[in-house]
């Protein structure tokens, strides 16, 4: 088995990372032009956080939409990394993943519970 990154890890300079996430939060948004491009928030088990994309130049967005849901686990290969546009950046790290035709996904299971999305209001 591969061996599995932290998003703190990822850089644009390879292609063969293998990552367990969780999606925090899934949305869908339209462009310029007609259509929409999903779009996810991922966390690891370390807390880091990255924002993904489906390949806006492919038919994907069905395919991910059915597979990736918010607060399931998945343990991801054969995605792109990239660095965000400044005005792109849904969290403090500054690449994002691109999924695309060559994404592997499978069903995973992790620890980190310690987010702002499932943090008590005080």
């Amino acid at each position: 088995m591969a061996t599995i990154s932290k998003i703190s890890e990822l850089t644009p300079h390879r292609n063969d990372w293998t990552i367990r996430v969780m999606v925090l939060k899934k949305w869908s948004e339209m462009v310029d032009g007609g259509g929409d491009i999903l779009r996810f928030l991922l966390v690891d088990d370390y807390g880091g956080k990255i924002p993904a994309i489906v390949d806006p130049w492919t038919n994907l967005y069905e395919h991910f939409d059915d597979v990736m849901h918010e607060n399931k686990w998945k343990i991801i290969t054969g995605f792109n990394v990239e660095f965000s546009p400044p005005g792109f950046r849904f969290a403090v790290n500054e690449q994002t993943i691109i999924l695309t035709g060559e994404t592997d996904l499978h069903n995973g299971y992790g620890v980190f519970r310690d987010h702002y999305m499932l943090q008590e209001i005080q």
